[in-house]
């Protein structure tokens, strides 16, 4: 390795500043000063915190005392003026779940919007903690408005402080690397003219400008380390500004040491700084370094243990040994303080990537893009440890896959698309911690027919599904909470999808049906809709005499989504949340209308529904990524688990409507897609198992859904990977499901006054239930599932003969065979014909 700090030139002067959505920067802007222009202590009024909408607002005893009473609580500060960039801190504390928010306006912008607005992720434990947040506006705050949580409760605030800031002068916003030379972008931010010096060079830049100066590239080298270090030159001060990276010249040489095994060879450099890995002869990504701390490159003594073995030797290392097995490099480096490493290189274009939790990539897309969070919560290089929901990092390319998995989840994890550490293409993987145990996988690329999914299996089957959830609850004990739950979202207009009463109260079928399943009893109802559940039971229909309804209501759907469908079976999104996605579609988008027209298709034996859902099965097999199925709230371009839910439930229906083992095929390949939104460890009582719905947040903003399970979302997906649990034995679908829903058990209400229902969202590192709380039908359905006992409606076919029941149902010499309740009286439909049967018990239908 060569350190090159010498040679720089001036390139050219780059007008404006390039927009946080084109470049990442893992090195924020400096603050280099910070002065309190006003504190707030309630020792006599609420000193102008007023004008409040749905709360109440008071000074006692030296504390500011919010008590909400509605949704959406907001405080006003008025007639403010201030100098933006502004930090607030306060010392608060409140039992009340949620999300502290802060909005602000400014002379040119003068209603609080979500794009002005910062957001701090609270405690609710009653007790005192501090919290701050930056606001970045560079303009005059001319009002605050402070959103206490959103929901009923009671906030204490002992202070609060307003700290302007100043941050560095300079910027150095992105770095780049070409054939020869290092690069660094420089920005001015200042309204005056600033002379720095870097290495033996002078430079001037202009306010408001970027310049751009470099470092020349020693080709013969293949590892380089840079240094970009702004020092003051002229009146203005300031403190230096340093920037490394680290430059890898794929082609240069070196008196390498070379280890083998299998399809493997490792090339490392006799320092031991780096290392280039190729597979099969083909060289696909580098490490480099091999271990820092901090800025600083460590360099090893290295000795052979054998010809696939090295043990490397430091004094800032206690134990590091990197061996070649098959096709795996181990990693295994122990230190008395925090090491990064291995800083894995990839050196081709990507064709997905993944960090499960928080990153789904497709093909050239990148990492931390604000296409799914806008800013500042886009950026997500270095996630907080507990949004990775599996020990996995991954990257395919054209040629080869190279994945990253560990066991110890108290590592940092670091993931760029491209490398953006060091403005290189491709991408870059690293872990950090004191004990670093790490398998690397190589193996064949996309054009060799790998993909994203073969390496999530391999992730999970090398490990294990972890072991289930104790169920809280026996099984009597869990439908007798799940009746209180029904009973928490009802009223006399009948049950709503939600307990709040911004959720409209109907006579649901869903809710019909699984009362009868788990007591007998058929609820009167006026009428009935469909719906009222996440998952549909419209075996109600079928009881009470209303088959005709449910039927003529799939049809008609079935008709107005072909309508809608172009000739290729794409369905294609037309609102706002379209906004940055490279289409108007979506795996997701089309999967909602095929999971509903083969529905139809089967139920009915509906021949058009069929045609067009088989049509659009079709097309979702261009699609790569798992996305666009919540755009009700959620952008079009954000993966999401019930993209892999509905895709999956899809091709299930595909197969079994034609038999036809690539619609099987491609159901599995899909239900792998959803399992990295599934923890797969825990270091919480109630973790493992919890689902995440969608790797970005509402409306862009808020809630950030990373890290915040929504089991409902799960449960959908568990629904249909239960069902391919029947026809695939290759993987352990049913304990994945499983899993889920004791998962969605363990987070339901036991308490108060929506006792039964499952919250919408779970905060895990709190352990704390957060609105809207939900029906618990999905509960009902998989306690029965798995209890083997009888739920939703079933078909059976013949020939050209189709019959749906309430009940299990066999076609033989020509009758359908039903068991069902002595007594009852329930209709059939046959061929899209209405039957009326009188139960013996155990049924016999000419067909």
């Amino acid at each position: 390795m060569k350190k090159n700090i010498i040679c720089f030139a001036l390139l050219l002067i780059l007008p404006a500043i390039c927009s946080a959505s084109e470049i990442i920067n893992p090195f924020p802007r400096q603050i280099v000063e910070q002065t309190q222009v006003k504190e707030f202590n309630f020792n006599k009024n609420t000193e102008g915190w007023n004008n409040v909408i749905n709360c109440d607002v008071k000074a006692k005893n030296g504390n500011l005392i919010i008590t909400s009473s509605h949704d959406d609580p907001q405080v006003y500060l008025k007639n403010i003026s201030f100098n933006g960039p502004i930090i607030i801190s306060l010392k608060t504390k409140s039992k009340s779940r949620g999300t502290l928010q802060f909005f602000w306006t400014t002379p040119a912008s003068p209603n609080p919007t979500s794009d002005k607005s910062a957001t701090v992720i609270s405690i609710p434990d009653g007790k005192w903690h501090e919290y701050s947040v930056e606001i970045p506006v560079k303009s005059k705050i001319t009002m605050l408005r402070l959103d206490p949580y959103g929901a009923e409760g009671e906030m204490e605030i002992d202070w609060i402080k307003i700290n302007e800031i100043k941050y560095h002068p300079l910027e150095i916003v992105q770095v780049l690397q070409s054939k020869d030379f290092v690069e660094a972008v420089v920005t001015n931010h200042s309204n005056e003219k600033i002379a720095f010096i870097s290495g033996d060079k002078k430079f001037t830049i202009n306010p408001a400008e970027g310049l751009k100066i470099n470092q020349k590239i020693n080709k013969n080298s293949p590892f380089e380390a840079f240094t970009f270090n702004l020092k003051p030159a002229g009146k203005t001060k300031f403190p230096s500004l340093v920037r490394p990276v680290n430059n890898i010249n794929w082609s240069a040489g070196t008196n390498w040491l070379n280890f083998n095994s299998g399809n493997l060879n490792l090339k490392v450099t006799p320092d031991g700084i780096g290392a280039m890995i190729y597979y099969k002869k083909n060289l696909c990504a580098a490490i480099f370094p091999i271990a820092k701390i901090g800025n600083k490159i460590l360099n090893f003594k290295i000795v052979a243990l054998s010809s696939n073995k090295i043990k490397l030797i430091s004094k800032n290392v206690k134990n590091f040994t990197i061996e070649l097995k098959n096709n795996y490099i181990k990693y295994n480096l122990e230190a008395d303080e925090n090491i990064e490493g291995p800083i894995v290189r990839i050196k081709d274009s990507i064709e997905q990537a993944l960090l499960p939790g928080i990153e789904y990539l497709g093909k050239n897309e990148k990492s931390s893009t604000d296409l799914d969070l806008k800013i500042p919560a886009h950026i997500r290089y270095k996630p907080d440890k507990m949004w990775v929901t599996m020990p996995l990092m991954a990257f395919v390319t054209p040629k080869s896959s190279v994945a990253m998995k560990w066991q110890n989840m108290n590592l940092q994890p670091y993931f760029a698309v491209p490398d953006f550490f060091n403005g290189a293409d491709g991408g870059m993987m690293a872990l950090e911690g004191k004990k670093i145990k790490v398998l690397i996988k190589i193996s064949n690329g996309w054009n060799n027919g790998k993909t994203l999914e073969n390496i999530i299996e391999w992730s999970v089957k090398s490990s294990g599904l972890p072991k289930l959830p104790t169920p809280p609850r026996s099984n009597k004990k869990e439908i007798e909470l799940c009746l209180k739950g029904i009973d928490s979202v009802h009223n006399e207009n009948g049950w709503g999808h939600c307990a709040d009463d911004h959720f409209q109260k109907r006579f649901h079928a869903d809710y019909v049906s699984l009362i009868w399943r788990a007591t007998g009893k058929i609820e009167k109802t006026p009428d009935l809709i469909p719906g009222g559940g996440h998952l549909p039971s419209p075996e109600s229909f079928f009881i009470t005499g209303r088959a005709d309804k449910w039927l003529k209501i799939r049809i008609n759907q079935a008709k107005e989504m072909i309508k809608s469908q172009r000739p290729d079976g794409s369905f294609h999104y037309d609102g706002k949340f379209q906004e940055g996605h490279f289409e108007d579609t979506a795996s997701g988008y089309c999967a909602i209308p095929a999971e509903s027209l083969l529905r139809t298709a089967y139920y009915t034996g509906d021949e058009k529904a069929l045609t067009a859902g088989l049509k659009t099965l079709d097309y979702i097999s261009r699609f790569r990524t798992p996305r666009g199925s919540q755009t009700w709230e959620i952008p079009l371009h954000t993966p999401d688990i019930l993209a892999s839910a509905r895709i999956t439930k899809s091709y299930i229906l595909g197969y079994k409507l034609t038999g036809d083992k690539k619609y099987l095929k491609a159901a599995r390949k899909w239900a792998l897609t959803g399992i990295p939104f599934v923890y797969l460890w825990g270091n919480q009582p109630i973790m493992k198992y919890a689902t995440i719905a969608v790797l970005g947040a509402t409306s862009w903003i808020a809630p950030n859904w990373i890290g915040l399970p929504v089991q409902w979302c799960g449960l959908v997906y568990a629904d249909a990977i239960l069902d391919l649990a029947e026809y695939d034995k290759t993987f352990d679908w049913k304990k994945l499901a499983k899993g889920i829903f004791l998962c969605g058990e363990q987070m339901q209400y036991t308490s108060g006054k929506t006792i039964g229902t499952l919250p919408d969202s779970f905060t895990l590192k709190m352990q704390t239930r957060n609105i809207y709380d939900i029906g618990p039908l999905m509960l009902i359905q998989f306690q029965r599932r798995f209890a083997g006992k009888q739920c939703g409606i079933y078909v059976a076919r013949s020939g050209k003969k189709i019959i749906t029941a309430p009940f299990p149902v066999k076609i033989k010499n020509g009758k359908a065979i039903i068991k069902a309740e002595k007594g009852l009286n329930y209709q059939v439909i046959i061929n899209q014909k209405i039957r009326n049967i009188k139960s013996m018990g155990s049924d016999s239908i000419k067909l």
